[in-house]
């Protein structure tokens, strides 16, 4: 892979983020914390396990 191409892959990565942040807003009115601190401690265990 050359560096253009991950600066690009980087880059698209962290796009997702800002689509996350808005979706995160627009859920926070809605009372689902606990299904987003589950689902969000899940992929935590999700990614601590597949490094290892």
């Amino acid at each position: 892979m050359s560096l253009r191409q991950a600066l690009l892959y980087n880059f698209l990565s962290s796009c997702t983020c800002y689509i996350g942040l808005i979706f995160g807003i627009i859920i926070g009115e809605i009372e689902v914390n606990y299904y987003i601190f589950g689902f969000a401690s899940g992929m935590f265990q999700y990614i601590a396990l597949v490094d290892m």
